[in-house]
């Protein structure tokens, strides 16, 4: 007996959207600490990003950022749980978001976790 799979277009039912796809460029940070529902692409990589924040809040303690160096060839992956929400890690969100602008071109990241550490 042959087995048949049926998809949910072929029953009637929409298939769901598929996430938009970000393709970042050279110089670009992508991310937050927002709710976000993206595929990313960067040369040799294609990820998905799924984070919301608790409900009734527009941002939470899931940090996630996305670099490519201005070359093109590095591309930096940032994933931070923290604890807590609101203010103080929107804070957080932002500082870390300027650390990585700042050494978005770097080879050698020791120093942007010296300065990240002392942040």
């Amino acid at each position: 007996m042959p087995i048949v799979v049926e998809s949910p277009a072929s029953a009637g039912v929409a298939a769901p959207a598929a996430p938009p796809t970000v393709k970042l460029h050279c110089m670009e940070i992508w991310g937050g600490n927002g709710a976000q529902d993206s595929a990313i692409s960067v040369p040799g990589l294609d990820a998905f990003v799924c984070s919301q924040p608790q409900p009734g809040h527009r941002t939470g303690g899931d940090i996630h950022y996305v670099s490519m160096c201005g070359s093109g060839r590095i591309s930096r992956f940032v994933v931070a749980d923290v604890s807590g929400h609101g203010e103080q890690v929107d804070d957080l969100a932002t500082t870390l978001r300027t650390l990585i602008r700042r050494h978005i071109n770097t080879l050698n990241q020791a120093r942007y976790a010296r300065t990240l550490n002392e942040a």
